[in-house]
C-alpha cells in the first residue's frame, strides 16, 4: 500500500515538473516576437483614411476609387476602366501639358511648375448646373517635398473650328483643414491665369460659408502672356454678374456651403469656374 502511495506521489510530481516546463519554454518563445508579429505591430505604414469605397494611393498621392474585378483606375480620365485601356498617350492630359497655354503658365511660374506631379493627373466630367452643362476639367496636383497637396492646377479646354484653347485656374490649398470625418474647411483660393480677377471662400467646420467674394488679382502671376488669345480673358464684372444670378435663380447657397465642405470647394468653385467659361464663351455678355 505504501509502495502505490509513493508511486502516485512520484507521477503527480512528475506531471507538476512538465507543465512547468512547458509553461517556462512557451514563456521564453513569448519573449521574442514571431516576425509576422513584429511586421504588423511595429512596421505597420501610416495610411490616409478615405471615404467608403476609395483607397489612399502612394504613388497618385491621393483617394482614388476601388474598382471591381478586371478593371483599374485611370489617372488620364479619372476612373476605373477595363484593365489595360488605360491611355498613355493623346489623351486631355497630354493634350493640356503639351498646349501653348499651359507652356505659358509654366513659363511664367518656374516654381510651381516643378512640383507638378503629373503622374496623379486626372480628368474629370462634372455637371455644372450655372452652365447647365457638362464641364471637362484637367487636374494637375501641385506635391510639396513633404508630400501634401498644396495646390491643383486646372484646365478647361474648348475646342473652337479644331483648335483647342485652355483657361487655366490655379485652387491654392494650403488653407484648408481636414477634420476628423474627413471633411475639409478654411480658406479657398482660387486664381484665374491671364486675368486680374480670383476667387476666395471662407468656410468653416459647421457647413457655413463666412465668405465667398471675387476679388481684384491675381496675387501670383509673375507676367502677362497670350499663347492664340482664341478665348476671351473673363472679367471681374462678368463673373460676378453671372454668379449673382445664378445664386438668386436656384436658392442653393446653403446646398452649395455643404458640398464646399466636403470636396474642396467644388459647388461655389464650380460655378466661380463656370462663369468664367461662360463669360469666355459669350465674349462677358450678362448672363440671362
Amino acid at each position: 500500500m505504501k509502495r502505490n502511495q509513493t508511486f502516485a506521489f512520484a507521477g503527480k510530481m512528475s506531471l507538476a515538473l512538465t507543465i512547468v516546463t512547458i509553461v517556462f519554454i512557451n514563456s521564453c518563445k513569448r519573449e521574442a516576437p514571431a516576425p509576422k508579429e513584429q511586421l504588423e505591430s511595429v512596421i505597420k505604414p501610416k495610411v490616409v483614411s478615405c471615404a467608403p469605397g476609395y483607397h489612399w494611393d502612394f504613388t497618385l498621392h491621393q483617394c482614388i476609387p476601388d474598382c471591381q474585378g478586371g478593371y483599374q483606375y485611370c489617372p488620364a480620365v479619372g476612373y476605373c476602366v477595363p484593365n489595360g485601356t488605360c491611355p498613355s498617350s493623346g489623351n486631355d492630359v497630354d493634350n493640356f501639358k503639351n498646349s501653348t497655354d499651359f507652356i505659358s503658365f509654366k513659363n511664367s511660374n518656374p516654381t510651381i511648375a516643378a512640383k507638378i506631379n503629373y503622374a496623379g493627373a486626372k480628368v474629370r466630367m462634372d455637371y455644372n448646373k450655372l452652365l447647365d452643362d457638362d464641364l471637362k476639367t484637367i487636374h494637375f496636383p501641385v506635391i510639396e517635398s513633404t508630400g501634401d497637396t498644396s495646390a491643383i492646377i486646372i484646365g478647361v479646354p474648348s475646342t473652337i473650328d479644331n483648335v483647342t484653347n485652355y483657361l487655366i485656374f490655379y485652387q491654392n490649398n494650403q488653407l484648408l483643414t481636414r477634420d476628423s470625418r474627413g471633411y475639409y474647411y478654411g480658406t479657398i483660393q482660387a486664381d484665374l491665369y491671364n486675368t486680374t480677377t480670383s476667387y476666395t471662400a471662407q468656410i468653416n467646420s459647421t457647413f457655413v460659408v463666412t465668405t465667398d467674394t471675387i476679388v481684384l488679382g491675381p496675387r501670383w502671376i509673375s507676367n502677362y502672356s497670350c499663347s492664340t488669345c482664341r478665348w476671351v480673358w473673363p472679367t471681374l464684372k462678368c463673373i460676378e454678374g453671372a454668379r449673382d444670378y445664378f445664386f438668386a435663380t436656384c436658392n442653393c447657397r446653403s446646398l452649395c456651403a455643404l458640398s464646399d465642405r466636403a470636396g474642396f470647394g467644388s459647388c461655389t468653385l464650380g460655378t466661380f469656374m463656370g462663369a468664367a467659361v461662360f463669360c469666355a464663351r459669350h465674349n462677358n455678355m450678362p448672363h440671362t
